[in-house]
C-alpha cells in the first residue's frame, strides 16, 4: 500500500471507493510496519497500537477475514493517536439518521454526533462549549477533555461558542484545516467533499492552520475576519465581513454564501432541504456567489435569487434539481 494513500485515508481525503480498497488492505496487513509508522507520524504516537483498540477497528471493516493479523502487543496508544483511530471506526458505524455513538480509546470515551439532512442539532461539550451543528455534519468529541488541549473533529459546519480556558486551548480539526482558540465564537465550515473551507470569526481571536500542497499556512484572525480556503486553487483569502452578533449564525434556516463556489452552495441546499441539487457544468460549479438568506426562503426562492442574471437553467425532476448553463443563442 502506498504511504501517501494511507495518510490520505487517515486524513479522510479519499473517495468512498478508495477508502474501501484501503480498508481491505488494512484488514489483511494490520501488522505492517508501514501502517504503524504512518500513525506515529500523523498523530504523534510514541508507542504501538493497543491490541483491543485495533480489534475494534478491524471488526468494523466489512472485508475482514479470519486470517486477519493484529498489531504487536503493546501497553497503550498515545492520546492523540487514539483520538484519530476512533475516526476510523466512526464512519463505518454511523451511516443512517441522526445518532450518537461511543467508543473507548485508552482512558477517554469518544462520542460521535451525526446530523442527517433536513435536521440541525445543538451539542453541549464537557467544558461548557456549545455547538450549533448544521445538517449533514459529523462531530467526533471526547466525553471529557483530558490533557493540555480540547480537541474535536468536524466534517461539516458548526457555529461554536467556546468556553474560555487559558490553560487548555480548544481545537477543531478537519481534513485540511485546524482552528485553535482559547474562548470565542465563530462559524466553521469544512465538508470533506466541498471545494472550499471557511472560518468566520464573530468575537475573540483564532489561529487557523491550513494544510495545502504548498505547505502549512497559519493565519491569526480578528473579529469580523472571514478566512476562506479554496481547495481547487490552493489559495487562502482573508477578508472582512460585518458582524453584529451571532443570532443569525445560530438560526437553523439561515444561509451565508459568502463568495463560495456554486457546488458548495448546491451541497448545502441538498443537506438542508433533503433534495439533490446537482450542478452539471464544472465551470459553473466553480463559479462563486455572494448571497445571504435569513428569512426562511424556500429552495425555489433561493435558486431564483441566485439566477437573477438568468444565465443558468434550473430544472426540477422529482426530488432532484439540476443546474446547468443556459445555452447561448
Amino acid at each position: 500500500m502506498e504511504r501517501n494513500k494511507l495518510i490520505d485515508y487517515f486524513n479522510g481525503s479519499l473517495t468512498p471507493e478508495e477508502e474501501a480498497l484501503v480498508q481491505i488492505w488494512i484488514a489483511a496487513n494490520s501488522d505492517d510496519s508501514g501502517l504503524e509508522e504512518v500513525m506515529r507520524e500523523l498523530y504523534g504516537a510514541s508507542e504501538a497500537v493497543d491490541g483491543p483498540v485495533l480489534d475494534k477497528i478491524l471488526s468494523s471493516i466489512p472485508y475482514r477475514e479470519e486470517k486477519t493479523k493484529r498489531f504487536p502487543n503493546a501497553a497503550r496508544i498515545a492520546f492523540a493517536a487514539a483520538a484519530a483511530i476512533i475516526l476510523l471506526v466512526a464512519p463505518l458505524a454511523f451511516h443512517i439518521g441522526k445518532g450518537y455513538g461511543t467508543e473507548k480509546a485508552g482512558d477517554v470515551a469518544w462520542q460521535e454526533l451525526v446530523v442527517p439532512p433536513m435536521e440541525n442539532a445543538t451539542l453541549a461539550l464537557a467544558d461548557g462549549t456549545v455547538l450549533n451543528v448544521k445538517s449533514g455534519t459529523r462531530v467526533t468529541y471526547p466525553e471529557a477533555f483530558i490533557g493540555s488541549e480540547r480537541t474535536i473533529f468536524v466534517d461539516g459546519e458548526v457555529y461554536a461558542r467556546v468556553a474560555r480556558d487559558e490553560e487548555k486551548p480548544f481545537i477543531i480539526k478537519s481534513s485540511d484545516t485546524r482552528v485553535k482558540v482559547l474562548g470565542t465564537s465563530f462559524n466553521f465550515r469544512s465538508f470533506r467533499d466541498g471545494y472550499s473551507s471557511e472560518v468566520l470569526l464573530v468575537e475573540g481571536s483564532v489561529m487557523v492552520s491550513i494544510d495545502s500542497e504548498t505547505g502549512e499556512r497559519n493565519v491569526l484572525m480578528s473579529p469580523g475576519n472571514l478566512l476562506r480556503y479554496d481547495r481547487l486553487t490552493g489559495e487562502a483569502e482573508l477578508g472582512d465581513f460585518p458582524v453584529s452578533g451571532d443570532d443569525t449564525f445560530r438560526d437553523d434556516g439561515a444561509f451565508h454564501f459568502l463568495n463560495i463556489p456554486l457546488k458548495d452552495i448546491a451541497d448545502a441546499l441538498s443537506r438542508h432541504f433533503g433534495r439533490r441539487v446537482v450542478v452539471l457544468d464544472e465551470e459553473l460549479a466553480r463559479s462563486r456567489f455572494f448571497a445571504i438568506f435569513t428569512n426562511g426562503e424556500s429552495l425555489e426562492d433561493i435558486l431564483e435569487s441566485l439566477n437573477m442574471n438568468s444565465k443558468m437553467s434550473v430544472n426540477y425532476a422529482g426530488e432532484a434539481v439540476y443546474i446547468s448553463k443556459k445555452p447561448k443563442r
